[in-house]
């Protein structure tokens, strides 16, 4: 078998997935587990979305994605203009706040 591996979520789970049958699934990102979304869903969220759902996806993405991810959805400047108004957790918060401000993009949360 000469096929990519996939990463598919089942009950909270990520699994490589070497499945022809799985590669047609809709492709939900990892970070949303409990939610039908696929990545355009999220990406559509991101552009066209309320305040509200913009900040519940930025959470899930700044919480749950792999740091390299995270810029595939969002910019700096994202980040930094929507920090201080996300409710996240306090570690995840102080986190991206660091490293924003080592990179020379200061916000104050």
């Amino acid at each position: 078998m000469n096929q990519d591996p996939i990463l598919i979520v089942t009950g909270g789970i990520p699994k490589t997935c070497y499945n022809s049958s799985a590669m047609n699934m809709k492709k939900r990102p990892y970070f949303i587990w409990d939610y039908d979304l696929s990545d355009e869903d999220v990406r559509n969220i991101l552009s066209q979305g309320s305040e509200e759902e913009k900040k519940w996806a930025m959470v899930r993405i700044l919480e749950h994605a792999h740091f390299t991810d995270v810029f595939t959805y969002l910019s700096i400047k994202d980040i930094r203009t929507y920090l201080p108004r996300l409710k996240m957790r306090p570690v995840a918060q102080q986190y991206w706040q660091r490293a924003l401000d080592a990179w020379g993009y200061p916000v104050h949360v």
